[in-house]
């Protein structure tokens, strides 16, 4: 069951109907996590021909368990894949992906230095600024939640957030 939460953004406006009646394959939760200079970490995928999108950059972010709640998702995924807790999380949007799988976004402020999180997957994590995306290869849904969240700085993690 997608985030229930008055004013949530859904990313793209086609996206809405079709979330709303449960229109979509799986369901998946993700982190914008930022660090004192407002920058974003990606992960980058490792290069095995068998998942989607190999080498390329994306947001730590994994598939919900049955049962599972988004947030309880995002957490438990932050857990593994960077061997961090999160403290506050704040929902931030939703989006369809190409596969059609509804992906949940959180945005959470990092509150450790990179040398303290354990990368259980991908090949590396690093903090990216909006003007380090340039020839970055980076997933179709990660680069478009991506330029909404650096376009849109008053929807940021502890910010007001825009309707």
């Amino acid at each position: 069951m997608p985030l229930e939460v008055e004013g949530l953004r859904f990313l793209r406006v086609a996206d809405r109907e079709r979330i709303r009646v449960d229109e979509y394959e799986k369901e998946g939760a993700s982190g914008l996590l930022t660090n004192a200079a407002d920058q974003v970490l990606l992960q980058l995928r490792d290069d095995v021909p068998t998942i989607r999108y190999p080498g390329h950059w994306s947001l730590p972010g994994g598939l919900l368990e049955p049962g599972e709640t988004p947030e309880a998702a995002f957490r438990r995924e932050m857990l593994e894949e960077l061997g961090w807790a999160a403290g506050a999380v704040e929902p931030f949007g939703m989006i369809l992906d190409a596969f059609d799988n509804l992906v949940n976004y959180f945005t959470a402020r990092l509150d450790v230095p990179l040398e303290a999180l354990t990368l259980g997957e991908g090949r590396e994590i690093r903090f990216f600024g909006p003007d380090d995306m340039t020839g970055l290869m980076i997933t179709p849904h990660a680069a478009e939640v991506l330029a909404h969240f650096f376009a849109h700085p008053g929807q940021r993690f502890g910010t007001t957030r825009m309707p």
